[in-house]
């Protein structure tokens, strides 16, 4: 699957998820098929988060994103990048009413510099 990738940096692998130009269903589908791949590998994952203001955060995604939840052990750290600003608001509120620590970056680089260290 293009959109699940993972490359290495620094020794750390980092598991990038591209959520660019996706339509809710395409979002709800990568993250159905990251979920898989990360509980089938069982052991703690750092990911990045690819979007752009085509993706679609809607209130479906947001929904789906809230169920059938990965166990905190697998998410070791989580970035996001291209997140839009009006959008930005969204993933701050799941950050606190979900208890997640994803963390939004204005570039790729700060993004991995966080996810390698």
């Amino acid at each position: 699957m293009k959109e699940i990738t993972k490359f290495i940096i620094n020794d750390r692998e980092i598991l990038q998820i591209d959520y660019s130009n996706c339509d809710e269903d395409r979002m709800i589908g990568i993250l159905s098929e990251a979920r898989t791949m990360i509980r089938n590998e069982n052991k703690p994952h750092r990911v990045l988060a690819i979007f752009n203001e085509k993706g679609s955060l809607t209130p479906k995604v947001m929904q789906y994103f809230n169920t059938d939840r990965l166990d905190s052990f697998l998410l070791e750290r989580q970035a996001a990048i291209g997140v839009p600003i009006q959008k930005k608001g969204i993933i701050k509120g799941h950050n606190i009413l979900q208890g997640n620590d994803i963390r939004i970056f204005e570039s790729r680089e700060e993004a991995i510099d966080y996810l390698s260290e």
